[in-house]
């Protein structure tokens, strides 16, 4: 029959050496050997039918392991699969190249350096908001609230003033900073009420007292900003520095940088906003910028008031170059060299303020020149020339920093400086729980008249002037 076993070949084996006998299952290896050398029939028989179910089972295991790669394969082309439909989805089917750079800038044209930067700063504003209100305000302040938006300039573009909050939750100053400095939030909360009745607003400095650990201040100074954003909405806000934001007034050793400031201020804290219908600039400076030079802060802001190159060339080539028929209002934290001796602080330092003065001299005269300066830590030299667009109007230079209105408009080189009080709730005539807690000023500015009105609400009096 074809299928009985027929030996017939009397020949010994020959096979050729086609395998690595090294590489042999080592289970078969051993039956094997017993196949070759065993005398006995029943030794051999057994070596075969086991190295026979062993071969089985290396099969079996070899066919799960082939499955479960199957399996693993699957699910890794799977998972291509689905990141090449999220790519396509989102980012090969999104024809906008700038979709990166849109969502690194705000809704207010804040840029920020990365998108996560922005994200951090969104959940700063989720964490840190309070809620502002005027639940703590008396009838009879919100009575004279009332009656002070009916005194409003409706002609004018109106800018609402709020400068020296010195926000702080410190409880153990003196001289009425420990029940004042927290108001500053409340305060925000009563402006407003102001909302439907201003063009604009200047948070002219020292908008916290950084008197507390950095991590404090920066979280204070986050809050200031934040709340500042959730108040005003879409009206055009512009926010500088004072002295004091930094800590350098009380902790020298905990001062936060320029970078770590910008970062929560959202970019530069100098800027100008246009109100075109009146032909209005404001530009508001920052005095207190202060840069660093060499990698550290050795020009801390507590006693020194700095105007660095890049500033400076940012205003005589961008800001003062304002379209036809436009008059400018100005800003800044504290006096500019040479307004009001700078007092009660006579021992700020001011750094290529001169030069300041020399651009806005060139300005409202219409002048081409080169200015320079003479520091050597912040050296400036600028070429300004406003001989093409004609004598400039600056209608005033607005200052904070010395907590103190003073009655008399001071000229100087023929450029009005006017400084105003504090809106925290500290000094003489200053009663919390009272209108006299809160100073306010509404800064009304008729163009087309040239007329100017501080309009105070709160502590201390009115200004008005033609210009």
């Amino acid at each position: 029959m074809a299928n009985q076993v027929d030996y017939r070949d009397p020949t010994p084996n020959n096979f050729p050496q086609d395998y690595d006998p090294s590489k042999v299952d080592s289970r078969v290896k051993l039956r094997s050997e017993s196949i070759k050398h065993k005398q006995k029939g029943k030794h051999t028989r057994e070596a075969m039918y086991q190295a026979l179910e062993i071969g089985s089972v290396t099969a079996n295991e070899a066919k799960t392991t082939a499955i479960n790669t199957a399996s693993r394969q699957d699910k890794v082309d799977q998972s291509q699969k689905d990141f090449e439909d999220r790519y396509n989805k989102q980012i090969a089917g999104n024809t906008n190249i700038d979709e990166t750079i849109d969502l690194r800038r705000d809704s207010a044209n804040n840029d920020f350096k990365t998108a996560k930067l922005r994200v951090d700063n969104i959940e700063k504003s989720v964490i840190y908001n309070t809620q502002v209100s005027m639940s703590s305000a008396t009838n009879d302040i919100k009575t004279a609230l009332t009656e002070f938006k009916s005194t409003l300039n409706r002609n004018a573009i109106k800018i609402l003033l709020l400068q020296d909050l010195h926000f702080t939750k410190r409880t153990d100053m003196t001289d009425g900073y420990q029940l004042a400095g927290p108001l500053a939030l409340e305060h925000l909360g009563l402006a407003e009420q102001l909302t439907d009745s201003i063009d604009g607003v200047v948070i002219n400095g020292d908008n916290v007292h950084g008197i507390e650990n950095k991590d404090i201040t920066i979280k204070r100074n986050e809050q200031v900003v934040n709340n500042v954003k959730a108040v005003f909405g879409t009206l055009p806000v512009q926010i500088t520095l004072g002295n004091h934001d930094d800590n350098s007034v009380f902790l020298k050793s905990q001062v936060l940088s320029l970078v770590e400031l910008e970062s929560i201020y959202g970019g530069k804290t100098y800027s100008y906003q246009d109100y075109a219908e009146s032909k209005l600039r404001v530009i508001l400076l920052s005095g207190f910028e202060n840069p660093e030079t060499g990698g550290s802060t050795n020009y801390y802001r507590d006693s020194y008031s700095i105007f660095a190159q890049e500033q400076l060339n940012w205003l005589a080539n961008d800001a003062l170059k304002v379209p036809a028929g436009y008059q400018v209002l100005i800003f800044n934290h504290s006096p500019f060299l040479g307004f009001f001796n700078n007092k009660p602080y006579s021992y700020m330092t001011n750094v290529n303020h001169d030069v300041l003065m020399s651009i806005l001299m060139a300005f409202q005269n219409g002048l081409k020149t080169t200015v320079n300066g003479t520091n050597v830590d912040y050296p400036v030299s600028i070429d300004v020339d406003f001989s093409a667009q004609g004598a400039g109007t600056i209608i005033a230079c607005i200052f904070g920093h010395e907590h103190r209105d003073v009655a008399d408009i001071q000229m100087l080189n023929n450029i009005r400086g006017i400084q105003r009080g504090a809106n925290i709730a500290v000094g003489a005539g200053r009663t919390i729980g009272t209108v006299s807690e809160h100073l306010v000023d509404v800064v009304e500015v008729d163009t087309m008249n040239k007329h100017i009105k501080l309009n105070r609400f709160g502590a201390g009096n009115s200004l008005e002037f033609d210009y």
